[in-house]
């Protein structure tokens, strides 16, 4: 069996693409990976073979070079078109290297489905994010031919995957052949990072206060600019931060100033993990009253468990049940006193941390990589029967 993994983002630094690449591995398919970078800094070919070294194989990931600025919704149209072409045109030049194709969500699941309906090649729909719910800029006249849309490829996909239960409520009216639930855990392959040339820090705060960390998407509807002007006004926190979008610029602006806030650009999903063992606290506070957020499982709180870390969610953002339930963090109003009572409690009672490390231990031994990964292999051995 031959694997395509299709995504619109950057292969090395997405959780998604390398937990379906673990799991295929382990069962001795060799995946292709068909990406895409945003950032071709002078590039000019269309397509660059980035091979991905893991567990001792070259896994081929062909990157599809085309830049664009992050945020801008529909302004991105024509970028998005040129996307969907021209990985249509690799895979139909590719019919060899691929036999199934695991696309995520409706940007990469569109050339996907075409490609399966031409080829009579198999389709596995990913749904990471609902794409009415989670793109900004979808006029409203628009959006029920988007949604539309989508349902047709959950009804056309061999199997469609979403990461919650939850999120069966987002796409209720669909069809879907085959329906999987699999949860955002981490790879735990990836634990402990192999090279971060010492970027990333120690973990222990010179004067003893916290150190918080978030890696991800920079936007203010995830709370980041509340977090910095906390750090700002309270510098004996510590605060580390990477990724990229609409308030880097901020973000980079605030570390430059401020000693107790570092900024680590884009980095690698080893790095980031890496990155997490250097704090004591995690957040994903996540803007409630943005439609896709009301679903939302933030592969945050799945490597807070893994590591043993409390995280910080926003209530009514759908991740805030597992959470509360598991008592593996805190859900709070998605307000600056609310975040700020949290964290200085925390920090006035650090026993609170150890509870919360073993809680995570608890919940973890259900939501791991290693069950997950069982339940993806399933999916690939069913639809290839």
């Amino acid at each position: 069996m031959k694997v395509g993994i299709l995504r619109n983002a950057e292969a090395k630094s997405n959780a998604g693409i390398l937990r379906i690449t673990d799991a295929l591995v382990d069962i001795g398919i060799k995946p292709v990976i068909i990406s895409r970078s945003r950032f071709i800094n002078g590039q000019k070919k269309r397509y660059i073979n980035k091979s991905i070294e893991y567990k001792g194989q070259s896994i081929p990931n062909y990157e599809m070079q085309i830049e664009t600025e992050f945020g801008r919704g529909l302004k991105n149209l024509y970028q998005l078109i040129q996307y969907q072409l021209f990985t249509l045109i690799w895979l139909l030049q590719n019919k060899d290297k691929v036999d199934v194709i695991h696309a995520f969500d409706l940007d990469a699941g569109l050339p996907a489905l075409i490609y399966s309906k031409l080829t009579k090649k198999k389709f596995i729909y990913h749904i990471a994010d609902f794409y009415i719910d989670s793109r900004q800029g979808i006029p409203l006249k628009i959006k029920k031919y988007v949604k539309k849309l989508e349902y047709y490829l959950i009804s056309q996909a061999d199997a469609t995957i979403i990461c919650t239960d939850d999120r069966k409520y987002q796409i209720k009216g669909s069809s879907p052949k085959a329906l999987y639930v699999i949860h955002n855990s981490p790879v735990e392959e990836y634990k402990v990072a192999k090279n971060t040339n010492n970027l990333i820090g120690t973990k222990n705060n010179s004067n003893g206060s916290l150190t918080l960390g978030y890696v991800g998407g920079l936007s203010d509807k995830r709370f980041i600019d509340k977090v910095l002007k906390f750090a700002r006004e309270n510098p004996e926190f510590t605060l580390k931060l990477a990724g990229y979008g609409r308030i880097e610029k901020a973000v980079k602006e605030a570390a430059s100033k401020y000693a107790n806030i570092h900024f680590y650009g884009r980095v690698s999903y080893e790095e980031a993990l890496n990155l997490y063992s250097t704090c004591d606290v995690m957040f994903a506070i996540y803007d409630p009253t943005v439609p896709n957020h009301k679903y939302s499982a933030p592969n945050k709180v799945y490597e807070a468990m893994m590591l043993g870390l409390p995280i910080i969610v926003a209530k009514d953002t759908g991740i805030d049940s597992i959470v509360e339930t598991e008592k593996i963090g805190f859900s709070i109003n998605y307000n600056e006193e609310s975040f700020t009572d949290i964290i200085k409690y925390l920090n006035e009672n650090k026993y609170v941390l150890e509870e919360f490390n073993i809680n995570s231990k608890k919940a973890y031994s259900y939501y791991s990589w290693e069950n997950m990964k069982k339940k993806v292999q399933e999916i690939y051995t069913n639809i290839w029967q």
